[in-house]
């Protein structure tokens, strides 16, 4: 199988920070006391052509409303972040720096994968949104750069289901294609256009003559304000304008404003002509890159002082610093666009030429996507394309799949086919985004247009790969094996190879196949950049133990993957999700429940993104099996539906028949049995059109569908035709070595037996079952068997012989079945929780179980204070006094632990 791995797509830290505090802005008090009104508004929408002040005002306001305590994220954009994934990892960064809480399931998604699904993103935003509790306002600045309906689809999603703690702020300089009418009705919307944005006469006076080097008369600011029509560029230039007939003159003058040009070319054109030829020169050279640094700006000029130039700019504030470092500028983008133009009025070969530079210099970064940009824009096709063609690779085993898509957009425009070399990166990345049928389709031409065998060779790797993903192991399997008989030259694809062998050996019970696969250790310098290679192997090996019921094995495995993720040079949750949440199902079946949850904690929706079928299936039914233990049966559905949806979108037969058996389960204990008849019936019609042969005999959905018939008989008190079915498929699952659905199948023939009255014949299933759970203290198994299991485990304490390991065994499940279904407390029962929840409903008063019970329901805390009729800060102390009872330090946290207690009377 492929290797995925954490993405490293480079982020630009200054898009996340408001614009530097310019000198000399004045206070706009008719303006900046909007910033009020934006605290009552969901969307407030900025919008006026360039030059107008929305990015200052913006800034102001974001001042202002961080200043009264409110959290503020900012997000520069630019026409990179017109894709999806990229829109939402910027923003997720972006809600990060403003609280650590937010943002963090979803940047912890984007870094195992760059191409995760964007709405299941954006839920888990506004998820934790609503867990913060604090007002949230989020800047977008230059949302116009955004063109493609599927983000604005996105937005649109965020306005519909947005906490009333949410506010968005967009300044753009077109209108933004979003349906607000709704907005408008609900007075939701504040809009602020180019008319309220002009400067008035008595704001020009002042901005003008906030210059010691220009002091003009009331005449000279409203002829001034006349010309520029109050707009804040037209005014700026002009007042370094004067500025620059200051400076350069010994004594001061009036100066004139007769036949200045309305156009901002106009008054670019004498600004610069006003400067330093030198100081001029250096900004032409440098108004290709939206950001410069001063090595960069240095390679364009070939001159080392630049950074001097830079700071000269700055100080004349034709240059914004976008750091307090001075690692990084922008011009305005108005200036940008007028020196683009005199670039190309000059023609010749400048541009080219500068283009070129900035290329070579993006390039020697490790910057793929502005080098090729560039490259492209400088005519230099050849070396755009070559250059795509040695990253691809990289790309993808560092996880940057946007960098390489956004790669892939840019040449579409200038060809008609990518190189073979960039198509096989391409479809590599689909498969790493579980768009297996794509990444196919994509193979299939690469190998019709492939004129060497190494480029068919590495084609077809992509293709076992890609096969293995969408559990067709004996294909994959084939095509593995044939591959490898040839070299392959790249360690990470070879690797990827023997991941498939050993999955498929999985898949298909060859259990010495499975842990004789080899792994290829990574030459020096190599293994770290490659870390989840090793953790995907170990995550495989540990499935496998869990399959034959090696519990403690599969643990050990589980736990040196995680300590391989945290010993990486750039650790990430992501990183460490996979084998956290294999290690959860350890812990469920174990009984250590605490353990269990803590390490699903906030990990789910980043797992969707992850793994492959059985890794997903142990993961979402141990959540599922949780949520059930505490009641939270509508949770429980919830997350088996979701799971379903993955079986189904990645088509995982396997996946979706282990979900519909689940829901069969849990609608059978809650007596549901036309519910539970239903899912049967669709498990029956599943196994019926998926393929059975003796070399693939695992056939996981017929064994489902056997047990969907044995369960429903159990519970319509057909134990003989309980027993027909189970005898079979119990002599199966322990020829196949596929102990831990053997110990589900040995306990539920126990109970069909019992139910029949063959009490020995039910003794002996049971003692069989049994041991093998003692074997890895495997207790989840057992106690999901029901409360019919009772009277078998007290009956098998009895039989057996003091001292007995299994006997020891035995008295801790009894235990552990008699708090569960008993009522019963016990010191030994793995989980703790009841001793909490009375210690939680003796400590919790009646008001904090209700503020808990509002935070459950969605409320912010301003919405709890409003309902409940006291201030927030006395929300606050409440909440503080609910963390310190529950020993949790978050909203999510401990309406979680309060419903597991059973302290709620309502649910999400």
């Amino acid at each position: 199988m492929p290797t995925p791995a954490p993405s490293s797509t480079p982020l630009i830290a200054t898009k996340t920070l408001p614009p530097k505090h310019r000198r000399g802005l004045i206070s706009r008090a008719r303006l900046g006391e909007l910033a009020g009104d934006i605290e009552s508004h969901l969307l407030t929408v900025v919008k006026a052509p360039g030059g107008f002040g929305k990015t200052t005002l913006g800034q102001a306001w974001a001042g202002t409303l961080a200043e009264r305590g409110h959290l503020v994220a900012w997000l520069s954009l630019d026409d990179d972040d017109d894709e999806p994934q990229r829109f939402l990892h910027y923003t997720s960064h972006a809600l990060q720096r403003a609280h650590p809480d937010l943002g963090a399931a979803c940047v912890a998604m984007f870094a195992q994968s760059m191409l995760a699904d964007p709405q299941q993103a954006l839920a888990m935003l506004i998820e934790e949104v609503v867990s913060c509790g604090e007002e949230v306002f989020l800047f977008l600045d230059d949302y116009h750069c955004l063109t493609l309906p599927e983000i604005h689809a996105l937005v649109s999603f965020l306005l519909r289901y947005a906490p009333s703690n949410l506010h968005l702020v967009l300044l753009s300089r077109a209108s933004a294609p979003l349906a607000l009418d709704t907005l408008r009705v609900r007075h939701a919307l504040l809009e602020i256009d180019a008319a309220q944005l002009r400067f008035t006469p008595d704001e020009t006076q002042e901005f003008l003559n906030a210059s010691p080097a220009a002091q003009l008369s009331p005449e000279d600011s409203r002829r001034i304000h006349s010309q520029t029509e109050g707009w804040a560029a037209a005014l700026r230039l002009m007042s370094l304008s004067l500025q620059s007939q200051g400076r350069s003159s010994h004594a001061p003058q009036a100066p004139s404003t007769a036949g200045l040009a309305r156009s901002i070319d106009g008054y670019l054109c004498e600004l610069l002509t006003q400067l330093p030829p030198e100081l001029a020169g250096f900004m032409l050279r440098t108004a290709l890159p939206e950001r410069l640094s001063p090595a960069l700006a240095a390679a364009l000029v070939g001159d080392d002082a630049a950074r001097s130039q830079l700071a000269q700019l700055e100080q004349r504030q034709l240059l914004t610093a976008l750091d307090d470092e001075g690692q990084w500028y922008a011009y305005h983008q108005l200036i940008r666009e007028h020196l683009g133009q005199r670039l190309q009025q000059q023609g010749g070969t400048l541009a080219a030429e500068l283009h070129a530079r900035a290329a070579a210099w993006y390039h020697a970064q490790g910057l793929w996507s502005p080098a090729v940009r560039h490259a492209l824009d400088g005519g230099a096709t050849a070396q755009a394309y070559a250059w795509i063609e040695e990253c691809a690779m990289p790309l993808v085993k560092a996880g940057d799949i946007l960098t390489l898509v956004g790669c892939e957009r840019q040449l579409a425009a200038h060809m008609v086919q990518p190189p073979l070399r960039l198509r096989i990166a391409l479809a590599w990345a689909r498969i790493l985004a579980c768009a297996c049928p794509d990444a196919i389709k994509l193979l299939d031409d690469i190998e019709a247009d492939a004129d060497t065998e190494q480029l068919r060779q590495d084609s077809r790797a992509a293709r076992a790969a890609a096969y293995a993903l969408l559990d067709r192991p004996l294909e994959a399997r084939a095509i593995a094996e044939d591959c490898l008989r040839q070299p392959v030259p790249d360690r990470w694809v070879h690797n990827s190879l023997y991941n498939i062998l050993r999955f498929c050996a999985l898949r298909t019970g060859r259990w010495t196949d499975f842990y004789a696969t080899p792994d290829l250790p990574y030459p020096d310098g190599e293994g770290r950049r490659n870390i989840l290679s090793a953790i995907y192997r170990l995550v495989l090996l540990g499935v496998g133990d869990c399959v034959r019921g090696e519990l403690p094995l599969a643990e050990q495995r589980y736990t040196a993957a995680i300590s391989l993720g945290y010993s990486a040079e750039n650790p990430d949750s992501a990183v460490t999700a996979l084998p956290s949440g294999m290690l959860a199902h350890v812990c469920y079946e174990q009984n250590r429940l605490d353990e269990a949850e803590a390490l699903l904690a906030n990990r789910l929706e980043v797992l969707c993104t992850l793994g492959f079928a059985e890794s997903v299936k142990h993961i979402f039914l141990t959540a599922a099996r949780m949520a059930q233990r505490q009641g939270r049966h509508d949770r429980a559905l919830a997350l088996l539906e979701q799971a379903e949806n993955i079986g189904i979108s990645r088509h995982w037969d396997r996946l979706v028949a282990a979900v519909q058996l689940e829901r069969l389960r849990l609608h059978l204990s809650q007596g549901r049995l036309a519910e539970a008849q239903a899912y049967l019936q669709r498990l029956r019609q599943l196994a019926a059109s998926t393929p059975h042969t003796p070399t693939n005999p695992l056939g996981e959905v017929r064994q489902y569908a056997a047990f969907g018939d044995a369960y429903c008989a159990l519970q319509q008190f057909r134990y003989k035709d309980a027993q027909q079915v189970l005898e079979p498929l119990l002599a199966e699952l322990l020829a196949l070595d596929s102990n831990l659905l053997a110990i589900r199948a040995g306990l539920a023939l126990a109970i069909a037996l019992q139910g029949q009255r063959q009490h020995v014949q039910a003794l002996r299933a049971c003692r069989d079952a049994m041991e093998l759970a003692a074997h890895a203290g495997i207790i989840g198994s057992v106690l999901d068997q029901g409360p019919e299991l009772g009277a078998l485990l007290a009956a098998l304490r009895a039989k057996l012989e003091p001292g007995t390991p299994l006997l020891a065994f035995t008295l801790r499940v009894l235990d552990a079945w008699q708090a569960l279904y008993g009522g019963m407390a016990s010191p030994n029962a793995g989980g703790g929780a009841a001793g909490k929840g009375a210690d939680a409903r003796l400590s919790l008063g009646p008001r904090e179980c209700g503020i808990l019970e509002l935070i459950a329901e969605g409320n912010s805390n301003k919405e709890v204070a409003r309902l409940l009729g006291i201030g927030p800060e006395t929300v606050k102390t409440h909440l503080k006094n609910i963390f310190v009872k529950l020993n949790v330090d978050r909203r999510i946290q401990a309406v979680a632990q309060a419903e597991a207690l059973g302290l709620l009377k309502r649910r999400r």
